[in-house]
């Protein structure tokens, strides 16, 4: 099920983030997400709370500037971050 987070418009167009997870799933979630240049990018996150903030970070044009956030399941062996924080002040890539 494809539920909207977050979304908008930039002067590029339209902006979303969304989740594919099941209805009451809270654990690890990937978030996969792409900026302007199409390069997909994709980070895991310990729980759905941070994954959903970081989605929401993401795709706001003056603070992520990403064109699409999307939440997927995750497995806890997978996760590279442990808060929305963690993702934006660290270096960006996976740990």
């Amino acid at each position: 099920m494809r539920t909207l987070i977050a979304g908008g418009q930039d002067h590029h167009g339209t902006v979303t983030a969304f989740s594919r997870l099941p209805l009451g799933y809270e654990g690890p979630c990937r978030m996969s997400y792409t900026g302007r240049l199409g390069v997909p990018q994709s980070v895991v996150f310990a729980n759905l709370a941070e994954a959903r903030l970081a989605a929401t970070f993401a795709v706001q044009p003056d603070r992520g500037g990403y064109h699409t956030a999307e939440l997927t399941v995750a497995d806890t062996r997978e996760v590279t971050h442990a808060s929305c924080i963690d993702w934006i002040c660290g270096d960006g890539e996976p740990r």
